[in-house]
């Protein structure tokens, strides 16, 4: 059962389709949170919470923000350096420009 919903048992959930904004994202950022969001899907099921991510930005294809957390959470940013996504860093607030410039995109 998912949001007061349950399945028929000729249903299958896609988990992916509780990340919020994936479709709007482009194609390498999406396949890249998608494997993250299985790390954090992976940790938050052991503890019986739900998993939360939503997209809430892709600026030039370069930068990601998105807020993700079991529960709670935080913002977390990514970066593409050298043609490939990664973890820049997480933070309760929005982060300062010196931290975004280093990625000079």
């Amino acid at each position: 059962m998912r949001g007061g919903f349950t399945l028929s048992a000729a249903q299958t959930e896609d988990k992916y389709e509780h990340i919020l904004g994936l479709s709007s994202a482009p194609a390498d950022f999406q396949t890249y949170i998608k494997g993250e969001y299985d790390k954090v899907y992976a940790g938050c099921a052991a503890t019986g919470a739900d998993a939360s991510f939503s997209i809430s930005k892709v600026i030039r294809d370069q930068f990601a923000a998105v807020g993700q957390g079991c529960q709670t959470g935080a913002g977390y940013y990514y970066a593409k350096v050298n043609g490939q996504w990664q973890f820049a860093m997480a933070l309760q607030q929005e982060p300062n420009c010196v931290d975004v410039n280093k990625y000079a995109f």
